[in-house]
């Protein structure tokens, strides 16, 4: 009965109107109070963007994506290889490496190496202009 009664208590109205008119007020900003909530903004994408855990977790992904395109060189070489002595097999290999690693690779490779390879091109024509 402890928890029916909680529910039911009395009220106070004028606590009540204090604290919706609180949360209006704090969710209008004003221009300094903008500014200083862009800051702190700022300053916390800032220690997110140095902290060690996300540099780690950056060359782990590049690892992972070299890993990946390792598999994808590995099986091609192979399937080169077994050409010479069983063809039926190599085309198995090269069904396999159409069917499930092309797409995935390829999006592997171009999510990280793309934007590197941009940037290093666009620095290249600034240079010769």
């Amino acid at each position: 009965m402890g928890w029916l009664t909680s529910l039911f208590k009395k009220i106070d109205v004028g606590k009540a109107v204090d604290t919706v008119f609180s949360g209006i007020d704090k969710s209008i900003l004003t221009k300094e109070e903008l500014v200083d909530y862009e800051s702190k903004k700022a300053d916390m994408l800032t220690k997110f963007v140095l902290n060690d855990n996300n540099i780690t977790r950056g060359i782990s992904r590049r690892v992972i994506a070299f890993m990946f395109s390792i598999v994808f060189l590995a099986l091609i070489v192979l399937g080169v290889g077994v050409w010479t002595v069983n063809e039926e097999y190599s085309e198995f290999i090269f069904t396999v490496i159409k069917e499930l690693l092309l797409t995935p690779v390829s999006m592997i490779l171009a999510f990280y190496f793309t934007l590197y390879g941009i940037d290093k091109f666009k620095g290249f024509r600034k240079k010769k202009e």
